[in-house]
């Protein structure tokens, strides 16, 4: 009996720690930016051009969430504490519980 799972390809199973970690880095890669899905693995591309444009993706996610940031704090209203913690407790704590009730009953329900 083989320790690896038949449907899986044997390169597909991380073999060492590094291999774990290097797995982990590449989704943090991706989330930050530097990896489009697709380019260089689907299309037949030379590896110059998967670089530009992995780069080119990367400084474009950047200057767009900078771009929402400062649209986000240059068009909301600014709340003192006071207002924020009112706020709380009066409409966001209602809501929540309202949230998990409902949750429950439809989790019964079923």
């Amino acid at each position: 009996m083989s320790a690896i799972p038949t449907r899986v390809l044997p390169q597909a199973v991380p073999q060492t720690e590094a291999d774990m970690r290097r797995r982990r880095m590449n989704k943090w890669i991706f989330i930050a930016g530097f990896v489009l899905p697709g380019v260089g693995v689907a299309l037949d591309m030379p590896s110059w051009l998967v670089t530009i444009t992995r780069v080119g993706a990367m400084f474009a996610k950047i200057l767009f969430f900078c771009w929402l940031n400062v649209q986000i704090r240059w068009t909301l209203l600014r709340f003192r504490f006071d207002q924020v913690i009112r706020l709380g407790w009066t409409l966001l704590l209602p809501l929540a519980l309202a949230n998990i009730f409902i949750t429950g009953v439809v989790l019964l329900a079923r």
